[in-house]
């Protein structure tokens, strides 16, 4: 038989599946936000490189917030309703291609397009993540990983612009590549 204190200790441990959600989500979450905040320390190099007016490097920073605040209610529900993996995954891919389109761009109106379907694809990555941890959480566990999912979070932002700041330091020589790898 056991004791009160064996169940609790018992029941307080989260099992692989959890674990796997919860890294996954975090990593995704993470990513996004380490996106928005990233660009703010390539924003000299991009305006060298591609011609940008403070305008339109104003547009290539908000475009991507932009989108992604109008769109994250709209696509949680769509997750709700089409299944959140698919639409986590479908959001990931979206938000990879987008990111990766300004390695071929240099013009501002196609970077603050890239920005915007950026957005686009993490409004339906962020809302998905913190559903599928409050789906696939035992209730003694959910609000645990939520804070750690909120932590991570907004740690995402402070990593974005290290990481930025390293990768613009290190490899000073590949400015191009590098400031579109952060768009």
């Amino acid at each position: 038989m056991h004791s009160p204190q064996q169940t609790i200790t018992e029941s307080s441990r989260w099992t692989r599946a959890e674990w796997w959600m919860l890294t996954v989500s975090c990593l995704a979450v993470a990513l996004v936000v380490a996106a928005m905040a990233a660009l703010y320390s390539a924003l000299p190099e991009i305006a060298v490189e591609t011609g940008a007016t403070q305008a339109q490097l104003t547009w290539i920073v908000d475009g991507y917030t932009l989108v992604l605040a109008c769109l994250v209610l709209p696509a949680g529900a769509i997750g709700d309703r089409y299944g959140r993996r698919a639409v986590l995954v479908i959001g990931l891919a979206i938000f990879t291609m987008a990111s990766a389109l300004p390695l071929l761009l240099s013009d501002p109106a196609w970077l603050i397009a890239a920005r915007a379907i950026a957005g686009a694809g993490a409004a339906l990555v962020m809302p998905s993540t913190l559903s599928i941890l409050t789906a696939g959480f035992a209730a003694v566990h959910r609000g645990r990983a939520v804070g750690v999912w909120a932590g991570v979070a907004g740690s995402g932002a402070v990593l974005g612009i290290l990481g930025a700041g390293v990768l613009l330091e290190r490899w000073s020589s590949g400015v191009p590549q590098n400031s579109a790898v952060l768009a």
